[in-house]
């Protein structure tokens, strides 16, 4: 199996290692092929719980990492995330990398609309868990990376606590801005957080505010200066002081 990304190892790393505690446990959640797993795992990371709904990609991960499969250091878990437990269907992308798959229908809505062609009959049937149940099956993590394509909110609707820090997508296109706009809400209402945010390009090493900003002003930010051009990224929340 053959996939690309913009991003290297190396950059990944370079904008991870700043965020992170030493020994950090992470939730990536949309896990794809297992490029930010790899990148949690470089800088040492005591688990890494990786969650990615499409079997084979899932069973690519698996495979490439199988002394840290064996001795618990990387957990893979073939389902979804969503607001409750249960039974949903997944949209698998024709990319090569199956990147963008879906759960969202308004991410399908909006792609087609670009001109992008999904396939209905290749949806498949998916386990859907929560970030609660993850928690307590493995622990409270130090960061939840979310990658979903259009379901960061429903992701998030599943998360009851707050958590050291945590990201999630945003994309500039009419119908899905909305959605970082009302995960920014959520997390708000969980803890007294603050935000920043990076626009996904190559190469990209550093998060675009100097200074953490509050709810308000990533909301504003996302509506008003971001949305002025057609990019997407993702956001990223972090208590500021740690815990509630």
């Amino acid at each position: 199996m053959v996939f690309f990304t913009s991003w290297h190892i190396k950059h990944r790393q370079q904008f991870f290692a700043p965020l992170l505690p030493p020994g950090a446990m992470c939730f990536d959640i949309g896990a794809n092929h297992g490029e930010f797993a790899a990148t949690f795992l470089s800088l040492g990371a005591r688990r890494v719980v990786a969650v990615e709904p499409q079997p084979e990609i899932a069973n690519f991960i698996i495979q490439a990492f199988p002394k840290e499969i064996e001795s618990g250091t990387l957990i893979v878990k073939i389902q979804a995330i969503g607001s409750a437990t249960g039974v949903a269907k997944l949209f698998p992308a024709n990319d090569p990398g199956k990147s963008m798959s879906s759960l969202s229908a308004t991410f399908i809505e909006v792609s087609r609309a670009g001109g992008r062609v999904w396939n209905d009959s290749a949806a498949i049937e998916v386990a859907v868990g929560t970030l609660d149940a993850l928690i307590k099956d493995f622990g409270i993590p130090d960061y939840i990376k979310i990658d979903v394509e259009g379901f960061d909110l429903e992701v998030l609707q599943g998360l009851s606590r707050p958590i050291a820090l945590l990201s999630f997508e945003f994309n500039t296109q009419p119908g899905l801005l909305e959605i970082a706009a009302r995960c920014i809400s959520h997390v708000e209402s969980l803890g007294r957080y603050e935000f920043n945010y990076e626009a996904e390009a190559p190469g990209q090493t550093s998060l675009q505010f100097e200074q953490w900003v509050s709810a308000g002003a990533m909301s504003y930010t996302l509506r008003h200066d971001i949305a002025r051009e057609a990019v997407f990224g993702d956001i990223f929340a972090r208590l500021k002081s740690g815990k509630e």
